[in-house]
């Protein structure tokens, strides 16, 4: 794939930008005008839930709380540049590590964001995709490697070359969320490894952080989008979950008439 200048990957992001700018009315479910990577990963976790939540609003919960202190731990000490110094710094082929660099692109004439924890740029290649996970879950889910997939799909439709892209997803000890030493270590740790599948990427006590790497594949991260995006395009209802245990931990599991969760009728 031929490999843009910093001048023509940014055309492509502002041009994303601007049709969600200048789109009055998109027809799409709940009104949207542009889909938001995350909201698509969390489908594969629950569209259900998805749909509740922009009906109803999103309830912040102890997890959610967790999340949104321990990823605003992560850009500790980090610079906000332009988005013009940032690509020129990419593409002047130096190595880069962006933290939470916003990506819009466009799919199938619809407008698509995200925002990465993080990604190594190498030679004007991104090489590495971070997704941190403050869980005590022990293995990723499909809704992780739907959302890295996708963040890794937005570069690939901005013009970057991704043909030796991977994706780390790191479960991390909800504890280390604010560890300064963790955030350093285990970034250059998981950068050593980048060709490994699976390793520990941090340890300090009994708090750990697994990483678990893939290759990125642009035909799997087509797949996930297609599916996630028949909700928003009103080509079929809402799926709800069939786990009962993720019915259990949901807001909305003695409202939502899909819940597992709520005691049979005698």
């Amino acid at each position: 794939m031929k490999r843009q200048e910093w001048k023509e990957t940014l055309q492509k992001l502002e041009a994303a930008m601007r049709q969600v700018a200048e789109t009055k009315e998109s027809g799409l479910r709940h009104g949207i005008k542009f889909a938001v990577v995350s909201e698509l990963a969390s489908q594969y976790f629950c569209e259900k839930k998805v749909e509740l939540v922009r009906i109803y609003g999103k309830t912040e919960t102890e997890a959610t709380l967790l999340g949104k202190e321990a990823h605003e731990a992560l850009l500790k000490d980090t610079v906000k540049v332009s988005r013009e110094a940032f690509l020129q710094d990419v593409f002047s082929g130096r190595t880069i590590l962006g933290r939470e660099t916003p990506l819009v692109a466009i799919h199938s004439g619809m407008p698509v964001a995200g925002l990465p924890d993080a990604v190594l740029f190498f030679k004007k290649m991104p090489l590495l995709l971070f997704e941190y996970k403050f869980t005590r879950s022990n293995y990723p889910h499909r809704d992780h490697h739907v959302q890295a997939r996708l963040y890794c799909y937005l570069l690939h439709l901005l013009g970057f070359d991704t043909s030796r892209l991977r994706y780390a997803i790191i479960l991390a000890s909800p504890d280390l969320k604010g560890d300064d030493v963790f955030r350093e270590n285990s970034t250059k740790m998981i950068i050593k490894n980048i060709r490994k599948d699976k390793f520990e990427a941090y340890k300090k006590g009994s708090s750990i952080a697994t990483a678990y790497l893939s290759n990125f594949y642009p035909r799997e991260a087509i797949e996930d989008m297609e599916w996630a995006l028949e909700y928003w395009q009103r080509k079929r209802e809402a799926i709800p979950t069939r786990k009962p245990v993720k019915c259990r931990t949901c807001e909305f599991n003695s409202t939502c008439d899909a819940s597992l969760a709520r005691p049979s009728p005698t």
